[in-house]
């Protein structure tokens, strides 16, 4: 069956994905300690120090949010992630922004990693934050950066819906009320890529 095209793309200049690889090495880079900030109105940070080993160069750090119950044990459901520059032989704690389920934290668990990197950063925004079914809910890739070139593609997939570009809008139907599983690929000029998860749960 196919899957459906997303409402409106905002901007028609992104081109379709590039195939490319994850370019990461973790090799010389350490996750030495982590501390995770109480959730306020859901968002957390994550605070993992690191140690690069190796070579000078640019590090990311990664927060996946995964289940560890239920048919769905072992999924990841939403990542997070931030790139630094870091000298050879430097710790550092680096602030990586995250959602926080304060109910649900014996359902899911944080997990942590820290490699070398020359691949874009995906990252996106949507409006409004606390949607109800029914509203029309932008996606904006903008806050997505790349470390060499630049972004080529932005790739969506949100429920059983497809579509590209910077800019998307998808309206949330009754389907979505149980929660909506979101889901950014971004690629660059040098075919490499990263991705994004978040899980929209409407409210209403």
């Amino acid at each position: 069956m196919r899957r459906r095209s997303l409402l409106a793309a905002a901007s028609a200049a992104a081109t379709a994905g590039i195939a490319g690889c994850t370019d990461s090495e973790s090799t010389g880079v350490e996750v030495l300690d982590r501390e995770l900030t109480e959730a306020v109105e859901g968002e957390a940070t994550m605070r993992v120090r690191v140690e690069n080993g190796g070579d000078g160069g640019h590090v990311e750090v990664a927060v996946d949010l995964a289940w560890t119950t239920g048919e769905a044990e072992g999924e990841v459901f939403e990542t997070y992630s931030d790139v630094v520059g870091l000298d050879a032989g430097e710790r550092r704690w680096v602030d990586v922004s995250v959602r926080r389920y304060p109910d649900q934290e014996s359902d899911y668990e944080y997990r942590l990693a820290a490699s070398r990197t020359d691949r874009p950063l995906a990252r996106f925004a949507y409006d409004p934050e606390s949607p109800a079914v029914g509203d029309v809910v932008r996606f904006d890739a903008g806050p997505s950066r790349v470390v060499d070139g630049a972004i080529a593609a932005f790739d969506w997939s949100i429920g059983d819906a497809y579509g590209v570009g910077r800019e998307i809008e998808y309206r949330l139907e009754e389907e979505s009320a149980e929660g909506l599983s979101v889901e950014l690929r971004v690629t660059d000029t040098q075919g490499k890529f990263d991705t994004a998860r978040r899980r929209i749960d409407p409210e209403g």
